[in-house]
This record gives C-alpha cells, structure tokens and sequence, in this order.
C-alpha cells in the first residue's frame, strides 16, 4: 500500500540539483541527502512500528460512543431538585 509521504523543501532543493542540475560531485549535497533520507526513513519505521503496537479504531459514526443519557432537572418550591430520565 503506497502512501504519500512529504519531504522538506531542504531536500526537495538538493534532490533538484543533484538530479536536474547534475551537481552530483557536491559533497554537500549529497551528505545532505544521504542525512535527510535517512531521518525519514527512520521517522517511518518508528511510525510503523507505533501504528503496529497502537491499532486506532476506525472513525465514523458509531452509537456505542455516548455512555450518558439525557436527565431533565427540574426545581420544586420547597428547594428539592428532581432528576428524570427523557
């Protein structure tokens, strides 16, 4: 499953000129490259590996989630309350 993943404009830049512009020789560059790759990479992995341990729930509409119940108050004249479910 492909999923779309962002980069930083840092290594947008650099993937330019190393690919595009032929800078290929740049050492700084490509250490830059190498670096960025890697960090995301590993951001990645650790969010794989998150996500594997930690499943979320499937959003949308569920009528399980509401565990109060609507209860109507209502005062009386000798400063009791009232408590009803609707």
């Amino acid at each position: 499953m492909s999923k779309n993943r962002m980069i930083s404009n840092e290594l947008m830049m650099a993937l330019i000129k190393y690919h595009v512009l032929d800078m290929k020789d740049n050492e700084e560059i490509n250490n830059l490259i190498i670096s960025e790759l890697e960090e995301k990479l590993s951001k990645m992995s650790r969010h794989e590996d998150y996500t594997k341990w930690h499943p979320q729930k499937k959003r949308g509409k569920s009528t399980d989630r509401n565990i109060l119940t609507p209860l109507e108050c209502t005062g009386t004249l000798d400063g009791s309350n009232s408590l009803q479910h609707k």
